[in-house]
């Protein structure tokens, strides 16, 4: 019996870890407002040099934001999940709805309201179909917002 009881605790102890670290974070920190220039240095993969994008975050300390704008004559739709201190962050952008790029950055850390950093995946399709990968690789991006320059 005392087997037992040692493994119901170990199994109780691993569970209040778990439960514990999904708990809301107490961290607190700076708004996210503006839009911002990023910087993507590639790590691996075959797309070369990407263009940088500037990126609409929207402030608040949580929620999901869409945005779109029409840059010539591509749609460019950006998806921002923000949770505690850091952002999930996707960008698409489609010609005449079809589908020819996305990036995908799912833990951006926020450093403060003017820099935000981590790591995205980038993918170029062909005929806007996921399958077919013109190239995919994985960047270290730097978010700055133009404006914070100003800023005392």
């Amino acid at each position: 019996m005392g087997l037992r009881a040692y493994f119901l605790r170990a199994v109780l102890a691993v569970a209040g870890v778990a439960l514990a670290s999904c708990s809301p974070s107490d961290e607190v920190c700076d708004p996210v407002a503006g839009t911002y220039q990023p910087l993507y240095m590639q790590m691996t993969g075959n797309c070369g040099p990407i263009n940088a994008i500037r990126v609409p975050l929207d402030g608040g300390a949580g929620g999901v934001r869409t945005h779109q704008e029409m840059q010539f004559d591509r749609m460019i739709t950006t998806m921002v999940v923000h949770k505690g201190c850091s952002l999930r962050v996707t960008q698409e952008v489609s010609l005449y709805g079809v589908l020819e790029s996305r990036l995908n950055g799912e833990d951006i850390a926020v450093h403060n309201s003017n820099e935000l950093s981590g790591m995205v995946s980038f993918t170029r399709f062909t005929n806007g179909v996921p399958q077919s990968e013109i190239c995919a690789g994985m960047y270290n991006a730097t978010f700055r917002r133009p404006d914070s320059v100003f800023q005392p």
